[in-house]
């Protein structure tokens, strides 16, 4: 489900500018086109554009083979799959169908290894189980996020044999576990990443950073603690716009 409002916060501190805009990750065309002038409008007055996004570094080696399934389940399923189910259901758009980010950006985000590392290092419970149905589920998602009406026939023998009933719940249980763990890392660690590097910037430039709407809320507490004040805030409702 598309979150109905977007965050946009602008904070100050001697005669500096952060602006903090959120972002989702799917959404109707027409938000991505008004982040886009924002963005453009951002750089021609020399703005630097900070964004996030977890990119691939195979210099960093993965630390175990939870590492590893969890790296194809974000790489792979997460990223790709998932979003494109999800613009074929709510006729929507990914950000990176629409947004062209200039030259100069800077990503102040961390890489998918490190990410997934720290992961398996927190004990993130993706079991052998868990990443044999994800990957099966995986399988009749097609590119375009069509969803095919069987699964494996092996998938199939299981769940007529423990019933459709208890696998749901089994599979319900696993993510939700998963994702509980998942947050602190998802969300807080990468935040404390994003605004060590973000205040390391010097120039005395102002800075715009576009972060999914998650993000948001942690970033501005991390600001305002540092002596960030804030001096504009204002909503994007994703319902306005087509």
């Amino acid at each position: 489900m598309l979150p109905h409002l977007i965050s946009r916060r602008v904070l100050e501190k001697e005669n500096r500018l952060i602006v903090l805009q959120g972002l989702a990750h799917t959404a109707p065309r027409g938000f991505y086109e008004k982040i886009q002038r924002d963005i453009n409008e951002a750089v021609d007055n020399g703005d630097l554009l900070l964004v996030e996004g977890l990119r691939n570094d195979p210099a960093v080696p993965l630390n175990s083979s939870k590492a590893k399934r969890l790296r194809w389940y974000f790489r792979d399923f997460q990223f790709k799959k998932l979003p494109a189910v999800s613009t074929k259901k709510d006729s929507t758009v990914t950000e990176k169908q629409v947004i062209r980010l200039p030259a100069g950006t800077i990503s102040t985000d961390m890489s998918l290894e490190e990410f997934v590392n720290a992961c398996a290092t927190q004990n993130v419970p993706y079991s052998w189980p868990l990443h044999i149905v994800v990957w099966a589920i995986s399988t009749v998602i097609s590119p375009d996020g069509t969803i095919g009406d069987r699964f494996p026939t092996w998938l199939r023998m299981i769940i007529a044999f423990v019933g459709a009933k208890r696998f749901n719940s089994w599979h319900k249980r696993s993510v939700d576990a998963m994702e509980e763990k998942l947050n602190p890392i998802m969300i807080e660690y990468r935040n404390q990443r994003i605004f060590e590097q973000a205040i390391a910037l010097d120039g005395g430039k102002n800075l715009f950073l576009l972060y999914g709407e998650k993000h948001i809320p942690g970033l501005m507490l991390l600001f305002e603690q540092a002596g960030w004040v804030l001096k504009q805030s204002t909503e994007l409702d994703l319902n306005t716009f087509s």
